[in-house]
């Protein structure tokens, strides 16, 4: 693999952030004032040509995945459940837009960063601020609002920072309120496991690397006696996930 300057690879992320996003989400704003539906299912649109433009046109990442929903479930708009996913890198964010158009539960440290903050805020992402212990029950509230009053999609990492070994944490270490939810709720969770973009952004940005993405079949509630076991299997999925892409990757680049 080879590498360019982080500076050229935050440059060249941000070009295409203004060119392909800002006409998406003043036409939205305009739009759908007071329609979070609507908003959000203009701006997604926006949001994988991005994710497209960084991955596979900035990075020259050669993408493996696997989609295991149903075709309804990828083509509805906007998407429903909740959907969570392993974290690595600042990457995730785009590898995974290219699959899903989901608005995250974002730390507000994102709303500092010029333009992207902006983009997300507009596109519905729920902000938690770390230095404010009422900020993540506020952040709560309004995803369980999101997923059971408005029943639209929600995508967070149930690690809630980015891993330091590159690893999935096992489950006793995740964040897992929302999980519990969901399946208090019934609502399906969306397992998602992320491979390849640990380090991406350490000493440059990586060219021609091998990214890993599998999309899980959606988790039911009803199929378990408890929100423990149902807990354990939505993450043991995007666990396990990790290790066939670990696996299955290796054997590409050999």
């Amino acid at each position: 693999m080879k590498k360019i300057g982080l500076i050229w690879g935050v440059i060249i992320a941000s070009i295409s952030l203004l060119f392909v996003l800002t006409p998406v989400v003043i036409y939205a704003v305009i739009t759908s004032i007071g329609n979070i539906k609507r908003r959000m299912a203009i701006i997604m649109i926006g949001w994988r040509i991005w994710g497209k433009t960084v991955i596979n046109w900035s990075c020259l990442a050669d993408v493996y995945q696997e989609d295991h929903r149903t075709d309804e479930e990828i083509k509805q708009r906007p998407l429903s459940g909740l959907h969570i996913s392993n974290h690595m890198s600042f990457l995730d964010i785009p590898l995974t837009l290219l699959h899903f158009q989901i608005p995250p539960i974002m730390k507000k440290q994102v709303l500092y960063i010029p333009l992207f903050g902006f983009l997300g805020w507009a596109s519905g992402s729920l902000i938690v601020d770390r230095k404010q212990k009422n900020s993540r029950k506020k952040a709560l509230k309004a995803a369980i609002e999101r997923l059971t009053v408005h029943k639209v999609a929600l995508h967070y990492y149930p690690e809630g920072t980015r891993s330091k070994t590159g690893k999935p944490r096992s489950h006793d270490q995740i964040k897992d309120a929302l999980i519990r939810i969901a399946y208090k709720e019934n609502i399906p969770v969306y397992p998602s496991s992320l491979y390849g973009t640990f380090g991406s952004l350490k000493g440059g940005l990586q060219l021609f690397s091998k990214l890993g993405i599998i999309n899980h079949a959606k988790v039911l509630p009803e199929n378990f006696e408890s929100a423990e076991d149902f807990v354990k299997h939505c993450w043991g999925t995007v666990s396990d996930g990790y290790y066939m892409l670990e696996s299955k990757c290796a054997n590409l680049e050999s």
